[in-house]
């Protein structure tokens, strides 16, 4: 199992776009993102709307 996180810089926001990045890498396994309201909030639909696009291509 392998983890990634922003460092320790207590940032907020990368959780989705990490989680995205490694199902593009790794389209076969499964992520799992812990995200905040917070960061969310941060972000906007931005991400939803990404994974909206591509959620079809991913097993």
């Amino acid at each position: 199992m392998h983890g990634s996180l922003s460092g320790t810089l207590a940032t907020m926001g990368p959780g989705v776009p990490y989680g995205i990045g490694a199902k593009f890498g790794h389209p076969d396994r499964p992520v799992i993102v812990f995200e905040g309201d917070g960061a969310m909030q941060m972000n906007g639909l931005a991400e939803l709307i990404t994974i909206a696009r591509y959620w079809r291509e991913w097993r």
